[in-house]
């Protein structure tokens, strides 16, 4: 498994400013953080442009999902 990796969900609809466009609330992405940023996707693994943020935008539209509380009410 990537140690970089993260899951995370979009609590706030991303300002079409900040280049952060397709993301919609509610829904639940993958991306990688590292060094205190956070790279995202709307559709990662894919051909789709990926976008790195600093943890202060991070956090103004997404939230973590912690893998322990996946697995857990995932069984």
């Amino acid at each position: 498994m990537d140690r970089f990796k993260i899951l995370f969900v979009c609590k706030e609809m991303p300002d079409h400013k900040e280049g952060l466009n397709g993301f919609k609330v509610g829904k639940q992405y993958e991306g990688r953080s590292y060094n205190g940023f956070f790279e995202v996707s709307t559709k990662w693994g894919s051909n789709h442009e990926s976008k790195l943020i600093n943890q202060g935008m991070f956090k103004k539209y997404f939230q973590l999902i912690e893998y322990d509380t996946l697995i857990k009410t995932s069984a």
